[in-house]
């Protein structure tokens, strides 16, 4: 099978190599010069002797490879962009799209998924991945790494699953699509919670911000009409090994160098950090929903609201543990009073 990769990141570059493991080959294409782009491999991948890879610069050529499937893996922020040059090339409706990219807009709360079916594609005609993807351990295959495969068509869901797999990684379908896209940005958020807490000497607070995080996001899930159960499913508890107790875990780190650096703009040896857009879109996406909402029926997520508060320097570095503590005291004692009821 022919398949089209657009984006040559670090999860661009697995994925490919996980599809031409599996017998199929790949067109690439990046918007920008990467080393991926021009030798075929970089820092985490090298497919460089693969004749099945194929890099090319232009989008339209590589949209046209594929007569099904469509991987998409770049900055969410950058993703409604990139959908609009999709949508000039003929024929773009008629791709599956899976996108494996974790957050949501940060000015719209739109999640990736709802930018693409605003682009006229089909719901039928998206997937997204979701879920602890490590990229080294993957490309090594030797330790198992599961995700989820979110599909509306739960055809289209088990074909994925089926195509793209090693011997020890595999994706597991799920019908939550939004659910799981959610979950994707709310770990961002805790990961970097944690991070701060780690740094402040109070690590242990993880493990509350772990079991708190899975009550606030079941709730707003529910708010919002997905599944409760996707977040105690691969999407969002499962990932916390890979970002919030991972070393490498960017948001995690983010976390940490807020706190060190006493900014919310550190210095970082990275270009990402999904977390402050990701509670942008969150909290923009909530307040739309509990508009529409009775008082009884309003989403509550008070770990969701300090991250947005610590964004928006409305609570300084020094004060992050004693608004993180009290965060978690209001959703445990809500829980409470809930599992009573």
């Amino acid at each position: 099978m022919k398949i089209s990769v657009l984006g040559t990141g670090r999860w661009a570059s697995t994925l490919t190599k996980i599809v031409v493991d599996g017998g199929h080959q790949v067109k690439c294409w990046d918007k920008f010069p990467t080393d991926f782009m021009k030798t075929k491999k970089n820092i985490h991948v090298d497919l460089s002797g693969n004749e099945n890879v194929i890099c090319c610069p232009d989008l339209a050529e590589t949209l046209a490879y594929t007569d099904k499937y469509v991987i998409i893996s770049i900055l969410s922020q950058h993703f409604n962009s990139l959908m609009d040059e999709i949508s000039q090339i003929p024929g773009y409706k008629d791709k599956i799209f899976i996108l494996a990219m974790k957050g949501v807009e940060a000015t719209s709360g739109r999640t990736n998924s709802e930018i693409t079916m605003n682009h006229n594609v089909k719901s039928d005609n998206i997937a997204v991945f979701a879920g602890p993807g490590q990229p080294n351990s993957i490309v090594e295959n030797k330790k198992i790494n599961k995700m989820v495969v979110a599909a509306y068509n739960k055809r289209v869901a088990k074909e994925i699953a089926s195509i793209i797999k090693t011997e020890n990684f595999q994706f597991y379908p799920w019908p939550d699509v939004i659910g799981c896209e959610l979950c994707g940005a709310f770990k961002n958020v805790y990961s970097a919670l944690g991070g701060m807490c780690e740094e402040s000497n109070h690590a242990t607070l993880k493990g509350h911000i772990m079991s708190v995080s899975v009550f606030e996001t079941q709730n707003y899930l529910k708010g919002m009409g997905c599944k409760p159960e996707t977040a105690t499913h691969l999407a969002l508890l499962a990932d916390y090994n890979a970002t919030l107790y991972d070393p490498v875990s960017h948001n995690l780190n983010y976390g940490k160098e807020v706190v060190k650096q006493k900014t919310i703009n550190p210095e970082l040896n990275y270009v990402s950090v999904e977390s402050k857009e990701a509670v942008a879109g969150l909290k923009v996406r909530m307040d739309k929903r509990n508009s529409q909402l009775s008082d009884p029926m309003k989403i509550k997520a008070p770990l969701l609201q300090t991250y947005k508060d610590i964004m928006d320097e409305k609570i300084s570095t020094e004060n992050i543990i004693p608004a993180v503590n009290k965060a978690i005291d209001s959703s445990l004692k809500d829980w409470a009073e809930k599992s009573f009821d």
